[in-house]
């Protein structure tokens, strides 16, 4: 709540004050600053093809999270997710009026664990491709955190130049 509150200007119990952030804006912030104590800043960002199954998995198995925005369609918050091991599939057109933001935690196959309101869900790829791609507004993005290299170079046991890949980031960015 902190974060949100320094990053976007919310007021707890202010709802007017509850306009969202942008995604790259929190990713910056979090980036150059860090979480509200200071500690934990990321390392890097990266941008992840929502349309691509393969890669997004990928970048979980990898990474650990992700970090995706999205519109809801109406059905998703009509009725709103009551208990855990929801499942939000495709379910109408995307609404911009109900902008979103959900961590993915996990894979299955046929889509995404998310985190959200307190509850963990899936997200189906059918709903991924509808939703999440840029095409309808939305995004996806993996975030590079210390512990999360440290998790990769675990399960890459080949080798993984977190330096190399840092440089490649700054290089395209």
């Amino acid at each position: 709540m902190k974060l949100y509150s320094e990053i976007c200007g919310y007021v707890p119990g202010d709802p007017s004050t509850d306009q969202g952030c942008q995604l790259v804006d929190v990713m910056n912030y979090w980036k150059t600053t860090g979480a509200p104590d200071g500690n934990h800043k990321i390392a890097a960002w990266v941008a992840v093809d929502a349309t691509n199954p393969e890669e997004y998995k990928t970048a979980m198995w990898l990474f650990e999270s992700l970090y995706i925005g999205l519109d809801l369609p109406d059905a998703y918050i009509s009725p709103f997710p009551s208990s855990q091991g929801f499942v939000w599939d495709v379910a109408g057109d995307p609404d911009p009026q109900n902008g979103h933001c959900i961590c993915g935690i996990g894979y299955q196959s046929n889509g995404v664990n998310i985190a959200t309101w307190g509850l963990d869900g899936l997200l189906t790829d059918a709903a991924i491709a509808k939703y999440v791609s840029t095409s309808v507004g939305g995004e996806m993005y993996t975030i590079l955190s210390q512990d999360s290299i440290n998790k990769a170079k675990q399960t890459v046991r080949s080798g993984f130049n977190f330096s190399q890949l840092l440089a490649d980031i700054e290089s395209i960015g």
